[in-house]
């Protein structure tokens, strides 16, 4: 039996140099940093897209209330916390700032009576109106609601936020076929057709939204109310 030995003079497979796993690793983390990238783009693209459609939202649920408010009021003066002098049904506008002396209480852009105070079987010592403030305050637009429209300075208020983070916040009432800049029901024989909110949004931008009145109350001067 005969035993023969082979000589090899080398291997027919090479190994990976170290230059090629260099650079084999350069690839990959480059392919991995693109990834990383595409993927925070497209996380924060997401979120500011999510944070926008909010704010909108919070315009959007902002006009709602303010329609509902103007198309439920009626022409009730009510009595008014300062020395229970009347106050108006319905006012608003830069010209009243009589009634917005207290900075810290922010600056009345409209008041106004309206139903839609649930009162069934008159369970409660309170009517079924309400009365609606909306205060322009420390950047914010609030809306302040007293169940009792006859109001004392212990009267409670409940108020709540409706968009944050705005300025140049401005009302004007549409009558006559022009716009103007303030309206009181005890001074007026004519109600307004619109009411027109402006400001200007942190993030949004200008903003613009108009609210028609689709009906129009008998209104009485203050001479001619008994």
């Amino acid at each position: 039996m005969s035993c023969r030995l082979h000589k090899y003079s080398g291997s027919s497979q090479k190994g990976v140099t170290l230059v090629e796993a260099l650079v084999a690793l350069a690839i990959f983390g480059a392919v991995a940093l693109a990834s990383i990238t595409i993927l925070s783009i497209t996380l924060n693209g997401r979120a500011q897209i999510e944070r926008h459609a909010k704010l909108i939202g919070d315009v959007q649920k902002m006009r709602a209330m303010v329609q509902d408010d103007l198309v439920q009021q009626i022409n009730r003066p009510v009595r008014s916390v300062f020395q229970g002098a009347e106050e108006s049904a319905f006012f608003g506008g830069l010209n009243l700032g009589a009634l917005s002396q207290n900075r810290s209480a922010g600056t009345v852009l409209m008041r106004l009576t309206r139903l839609g105070n649930v009162n069934p079987k008159v369970q409660y010592a309170r009517s079924s109106l309400l009365r609606v403030s909306y205060i322009e305050k420390d950047g914010g637009l609030y809306r302040e609601i007293s169940y009792y429209p006859d109001r004392t300075a212990q009267t409670p208020v409940q108020s709540q936020l409706v968009v944050a983070d705005i300025s140049d916040i401005k009302i004007e009432f549409f009558m006559d076929k022009r716009w103007i800049a303030s309206f009181d029901s005890n001074l007026s024989r004519q109600w307004p057709e619109a009411v027109k909110i402006s400001f200007t949004h942190r993030v949004l931008g200008p903003i613009e939204q108009k609210f028609l009145i689709f009906e129009q109350p008998t209104i009485k001067t203050k001479e001619e109310q008994p």
